[in-house]
This record gives structure tokens, C-alpha cells and sequence, in this order.
């Protein structure tokens, strides 16, 4: 029988399949924060999820970023195909126990009524000054800060994505008038 703890099952859930965290916790038991898969529910899981790749460059490249010890447990229980290591998923639960992924406290996001306002508020601004628009080399730097941003949630919106601070799409970015709602903000005004 599998245990997980359900905080961290969810957290880990961008290092899992697709599907996987959903999957269990719908065909779990859940009991005292924990969810318990059956032995059947268990080899159901396997036959449904294909292993997890890890590129083996990609892997290096960030081993000083990663907990030590991460990139070794992955190449010591993985198998290496190529230019990946594939982990099965009695190794990939092994893995998010050994190293679990933290949690982070995110801000309330903003009620419909506060992005309402924080609309209105950056497209009044953008009007005022003339509807101005930033060059694309300024819109893909805000946008690569964005996505590389704790706050930032690329899926949100049918893939638009969304800031989580103020709720803006990525349309925002290219207002000229427009900065990261962040103190600091992580980029500004035009």
C-alpha cells in the first residue's frame, strides 16, 4: 500500500505525469492528511503513467540549484536512455519523499472586484498616455521575468497565464504605462 502525504503530493504535481496527483487522490483513501493507494490501485497507476525523463544536460546544467544529493539519486535509480534518465514511479515517489518540494505561502490572489479595479486602473494610465505600446524585445524581457517568476501561473487563462499578484493576463505587458505589481517591482514602466 502507497502513502502520501497530501501537501506534498500536490506540490510536487508539476514534477509529476500528467494526471497523476488527480489520479490518486481520486482513487485513494484520504485519512489524517494522508492518502493511501490500494496494492490494485497501485499497479492501476503504473499501467496509466509512463515513466518520468529527466535530460540528463539539463540536469547538470542545474546541479548547483538542485538540493544535494538530487541529481545523484536521480542517475543512480534512473535508467539512462540516450540523453535522458527515466524513473519509474516507485523512484519518482522515492525521489519527491527524499527531496519534497517546498511549500510556498502564496498572497490571497486578488477578488474579481480588486482585479476589476487594478484594470481599470492600468488601462485608464495606458489611455492617458497615448495607448502606448513597448517594442518586442521589451515585452519578451517582461515576459521572460514573468515566467520565470514564483508568482506567475503560465496555464491560467486557457494558456494565456496570469499574475497571481494582480491578477493580469499577459496582455499587460505590453502596456507601456504597466509595471510588476512586486515591492520591488521586477520590471517597470516605459
Amino acid at each position: 500500500m502507497l502513502r502520501y502525504d497530501i501537501t506534498q503530493l500536490k506540490a510536487s504535481s508539476p514534477g509529476r505525469p500528467t494526471g497523476y496527483v488527480e489520479y490518486v487522490l481520486q482513487h485513494g483513501k484520504a485519512e489524517s492528511g494522508f492518502v493511501f493507494l490500494s496494492d490494485f490501485q497501485q499497479d492501476e497507476l503504473v499501467r496509466q503513467f509512463t515513466p518520468e525523463k529527466f535530460q540528463i544536460s539539463h540536469l547538470k546544467a542545474n546541479v548547483t540549484k538542485l538540493p544535494p544529493g538530487f541529481v545523484d539519486f536521480i542517475l543512480a535509480r534512473g535508467k539512462i536512455k540516450g540523453r535522458f534518465v527515466e524513473m519509474g514511479l516507485d523512484a519518482l515517489d522515492d525521489l519527491h519523499e527524499k527531496f519534497p518540494v517546498p511549500t510556498q505561502d502564496f498572497p490571497k490572489e486578488p477578488t474579481l472586484a480588486e482585479m476589476t479595479a487594478n484594470f481599470t486602473q492600468a488601462v485608464a494610465g495606458w489611455a492617458k498616455a497615448g495607448f502606448k505600446v513597448v517594442q518586442k524585445e521589451v515585452f519578451d524581457s517582461r515576459h521572460a521575468t514573468c515566467k520565470a517568476c514564483e508568482y506567475w501561473l503560465p496555464d491560467a487563462r486557457l494558456g494565456i497565464g496570469k499574475c497571481r499578484k494582480c491578477g493580469c493576463s499577459i496582455y499587460k505587458l505590453w502596456m507601456a504605462t504597466s509595471a510588476c505589481p512586486l515591492n520591488p517591482p521586477k520590471w517597470g514602466r516605459i
